[in-house]
Parts: structure tokens; C-alpha cells; sequence
């Protein structure tokens, strides 16, 4: 049961934790509809192969819905709100290139657990740039959002059920929190170092 707690709370402040960024949307923000749509295609390969490598429903799920469910709201919401930019990046097109080579692996060798591996390295490659963009400017980013979404993927690891660690189920777990802490350490560690105003 602790476990299963853990996963429901990791869900709820990793869904909490985008609460600012929708919010800055409706205050005049323009995210890229190309980059949600294709975060939101990525969240559901991701969130379906880790089920699928696990063979059914895990207490550390919730945290992969929401990040299927989060990216489409935000989509949807760039759309509704008038930022319709439809080009891509390089960083972008690797992703598409690499969600299809995973789809396609999956799809070839029935391996749901090769097909994850793979959309974890899409993920990771699309981290990247936001390091970068922390690292540059650390204040282009919502702190509070990035902690949210510390606590939450921290939480998620709990969420392992003792005795059941397994590659499977551990590896997006495991990865995202330290995505996520990789961001927030460059935000909090550029922030100690660059006054506001001076990026």
C-alpha cells in the first residue's frame, strides 16, 4: 500500500508541477504546438511500452500518464490560445525520427522492454536543450515547476515496490528523477552565480 501511496502523490505533484507553465499560457506565453504534439506522441510511446515491458498496470504508472496527459493539455491549450507555429527543429525531428525507429523495434522484435529503452533515449535527447537553455538563462524557467516535478519523480521511486526492483520497472523511475534533478541543480546552481537581469 505505501508504494501504491507513493505513486498516486508522485502523479499529483508531477501534474501540480505544470500547473504554472498552463497558466502562462492563458497570460500570453506561445509554446510551440509542434514541440507539445510531439512530446505528447512521445509521453504516450513511452507510457505504453513501460506498461507493456511491465506487463500491466505499476504503481510508478502515474507519473508516465502524466506525462501523456499533461503535454496533450498543453497542446491543446497552445492551439486554443493562438500559438499554431507548426516547424521543426533539429532537436525535434531526431525525436520523431527516434519515436519511429522505437515504434519500429517494438513492432519488429515484440520487445516492449527495447522499445522503451529507445523512447528513454528520445527522451533524454530531448533534455538536453533545456539544460542548455538553464544553463544560459536560469531564469527562463519556473523553479517552482522544476521542484514540483523533483518531488514527484523522487516520490515515484518509492513507489517501487520493495523486492520488486526490476530493469523494467525501475528504468523511467529512475531516469526522470535524475532528468529532472540534472535541471533543477543547473537552475538552482546558475541562479547562486547570475544575478536576475544579467543573463
Amino acid at each position: 500500500m505505501f508504494s501504491e501511496y507513493c505513486g498516486l502523490l508522485a502523479g499529483v505533484v508531477s501534474a501540480f508541477a505544470f500547473v504554472p507553465y498552463l497558466y502562462s499560457i492563458t497570460q500570453g506565453t506561445k509554446p510551440s504546438l509542434a514541440t507539445w504534439t510531439i512530446w505528447t506522441i512521445v509521453g504516450l510511446l513511452t507510457c505504453s511500452s513501460y506498461l507493456s515491458a511491465n506487463e500491466g498496470w505499476v504503481s510508478t504508472a502515474w507519473v508516465a500518464v502524466v506525462y501523456v496527459i499533461a503535454p496533450f493539455v498543453t497542446a491543446l491549450m497552445t492551439w486554443w490560445y493562438g500559438a499554431r507555429y507548426t516547424g521543426l527543429d533539429t532537436i525535434e525531428v531526431v525525436c520523431m525520427c527516434g519515436a519511429l525507429c522505437g515504434v519500429f523495434i517494438w513492432l519488429s522484435t515484440h520487445s516492449a522492454f527495447a522499445a522503451l529503452m529507445v523512447f528513454i533515449v528520445i527522451d533524454c535527447v530531448g533534455v538536453v536543450p533545456t539544460v542548455v537553455k538553464s544553463f544560459k538563462d536560469p531564469y527562463s524557467e519556473s523553479l517552482i515547476a522544476w521542484v514540483c516535478s523533483l518531488v514527484g519523480s523522487s516520490l515515484n521511486l518509492f513507489a517501487i515496490e520493495v523486492g520488486h526492483w526490476s530493469i523494467a520497472e525501475a528504468s523511467y523511475p529512475v531516469y526522470l528523477a535524475f532528468s529532472v534533478w540534472v535541471t533543477c541543480a543547473t537552475i538552482v546552481f546558475r541562479r547562486r552565480i547570475v544575478p536576475a537581469g544579467f543573463t
